[in-house]
């Protein structure tokens, strides 16, 4: 059984636009999606799933030919949702959100420890 592991308000303002995202251009919030990024950390691509996950083979393929990815799974919404990435910068992550971080984001919210953006990072809501 999957359980939550949000900590972070930073990880609650990423999830908050994947949900926008996905509603936005599918109609749907609980359609899944990775966001690809170029070298530069400018989106590449966006590619939508038929439902609430990619399929494994497909999620590897765009994976592993991204320079960086976004990808966001509301598997067994609207219970669990995941969100992740890799290889993205903060400056690259506040571009796609259009939202800056404030540093408070980056604070613990049940241990108080502060941390840097993580450029790799994923969580369960």
């Amino acid at each position: 059984m999957p359980h939550a592991t949000n900590d972070f308000p930073f990880e609650g303002r990423v999830f908050g636009w994947c949900e926008k995202f996905s509603k936005t251009m599918t109609g749907n919030p609980h359609r899944a999606f990775l966001v690809a990024f170029d070298g530069r950390g400018d989106v590449a691509q966006a590619v939508f799933a038929e439902g609430k996950s990619l399929q494994p083979e497909r999620e590897e393929f765009l994976c592993s030919h991204s320079n960086g990815w976004l990808i966001w799974q509301p598997f067994d919404a609207p219970e669990y949702y995941s969100v992740g990435w890799r290889n993205v910068s903060r400056e690259a992550m506040e571009r796609l959100i259009a939202e800056r971080f404030p540093e408070e984001d980056f604070v613990s919210e049940r241990t108080g420890e502060k941390i840097d953006f993580p450029e790799e990072w994923s969580v369960v809501f």
